[in-house]
This record gives structure tokens, sequence and C-alpha cells, in this order.
């Protein structure tokens, strides 16, 4: 008998996550400040089932990835629109710096 061809029995299952319950835990993860607090439960929590649990921490590391690259992206913006100031630019004039009003 093939690895394949065998039969699971139910208490190697882990229990089933039904259409009602994806759709509460999508409405509530949209949800600011709630949604965060429940998805660290679901990601953590022991009685989660597992793959509610993993899809918590698909979320949570995908919030994490699109924080960091906002935070990269608003870093670069507020770098070039710093230099890009026409008011405080230091220029070189002879015996030292100037600073242009």
């Amino acid at each position: 008998m093939a690895p394949d061809d065998e039969i699971l029995d139910e208490d190697d299952l882990s229990p089933t996550v039904d259409l009602g319950d994806w759709f509460n835990s999508f409405l509530l993860a949209a949800l600011p400040l709630v949604g965060f607090v429940l998805l660290c439960m679901w990601a953590f929590g022991r009685s989660t089932p597992p793959s509610k649990a993993n899809w918590a921490r698909a979320v949570l590391l995908l919030y994490a990835v699109v924080l960091a690259i906002g935070l990269v992206l608003w870093l670069a913006f507020l770098v070039l629109s710093w230099s890009a100031r026409p008011g405080d630019q230091v220029l070189s004039s002879g015996s030292g710096y100037k600073v242009v009003p």
C-alpha cells in the first residue's frame, strides 16, 4: 500500500474552519485596532485551529512587510523633500559656508 493510499484517522485531522467562521475572521481582522489584537490572538493562541493560526501569522507577516516598505518609502520621500528645499541650502562661497535665506 502506497503512503498516499493510507486512510487518515479522524483523530489525526485538525478541526475544520467553516465558511461562516472564515467570513467573520476576515471581517473582524479588517477592523483597525481590534483586528490586529485578534490576529495576534489567533496567530499565537493555543485553542485556534492550525489553518486559522497559519492564516493569521501570514497576515501579520504581510502587515510587517507592508509597514517596512512604507517606512522606507516615507524616509526616502522625507530625505528627498528635505534636500529639495530651496530656503535652507548651504552654498560654498569663497571663505566659508553661507546660509541662503
